[in-house]
């Protein structure tokens, strides 16, 4: 049997205020009008429909996106929320947090190729994390600036090289030095009290770090002879200064680390002069009765 709405309106303003109770155990009509016998509450409708609705909407009504991912979104000041590395302090070692940097290699340095809404930064190439402005051996220069060891202050641009050290110390990709040889001419005939004179040409050697000659003379009595080597410079040093007596030929070598004959003056003149030229080698006669030959001359030289 069907209750009426009068009789809950009824129970109610009796205080009967557990009428749900009553009227749910006889079938009674829903609040809502409906023939459900429990009776819905409005509240409890309002808060099931919204929920979702709320849930999808937040964050993206005020236009704020971090579509990177890298923790920050437009408006917070990403310039590009396209690049995870591109951010406000970005490139911490740059101290300038509140700029939109970019670090690539995450070596806390921002990219000076940076154009646009990203700000340039100091780091000469974004993509290799040892190329810093930083100078982390205190030797003056980063390897920015063309350091090959940022390590060891003994290495930089600039530094003395020490050929063949097993020690790049200017950093120019060698281990500072490069032979280069130049041949004089020979079979010149060597006369009483004259002089032979023969000439050999170097292309290239900016300064002499090692100095090689190598002599090939014929003559019956060396005692008569002065030789002497003279460079571009017009530095010049007598080799063999009538020494010898009646001794016949001058053949080996003169050198500035050793060699089997040994020069009248030192060679270490020739060390940091110019190498590049023309190198004249004078022998001359000082007394008669025996002559002699030039046969060969071979300049070697390690050039800096």
């Amino acid at each position: 049997m069907r209750h009426s709405l009068w009789m809950v309106l009824a129970l109610a303003g009796c205080g009967f205020d557990d009428f749900e109770k009553f009227l749910g155990d006889s079938g009674g009509p829903a609040l809502d009008g409906s023939d459900s016998g429990a009776i819905t509450s409005a509240t409890d409708t309002g808060r099931t429909g919204g929920g979702e609705g709320e849930g999808e909407g937040e964050g993206e009504g005020d236009g704020c996106v971090d579509a990177d991912a890298d923790g920050f979104d437009t408006c917070s000041g990403d310039c590009d929320d396209t690049s995870a590395s591109t951010f406000p302090g970005a490139a911490e070692n740059e101290d300038r947090p509140s700029e939109c940097m970019k670090d690539a290699d995450g070596d806390g340095w921002g990219d000076a190729e940076a154009t646009g809404v990203v700000v340039a930064g100091r780091d000469c190439d974004d993509t290799d994390p040892g190329m810093t402005p930083t100078d982390g051996d205190g030797d003056g220069v980063s390897t920015c600036a063309g350091d090959c060891d940022d390590a060891d202050p003994r290495r930089a641009p600039g530094q003395t090289e020490v050929p063949f050290d097993d020690i790049d110390s200017d950093c120019d990709g060698d281990d500072g030095g490069f032979g280069t040889s130049a041949v004089g001419g020979g079979g010149y005939g060597i006369s009483d009290f004259s002089t032979t004179t023969s000439t050999a040409t170097v292309s290239s050697c900016a300064s002499v770090y090692d100095l090689t000659i190598t002599l090939n003379i014929s003559h019956s009595y060396k005692g008569d002879l002065r030789v002497t080597l003279r460079g571009p410079s017009g530095v010049s040093v007598t080799l063999h200064d009538m020494t010898g007596s009646s001794g016949n030929d001058i053949i080996g070598t003169y050198s500035t680390s050793g060699g089997s004959l040994t020069p009248a003056d030192s060679l270490a003149a020739f060390i940091g002069q110019p190498g590049s030229g023309t190198w004249t080698l004078e022998i001359y006669d000082g007394a008669g009765g025996d002559t002699g030959q030039l046969n060969s001359w071979v300049l070697d030289l390690i050039c800096i």
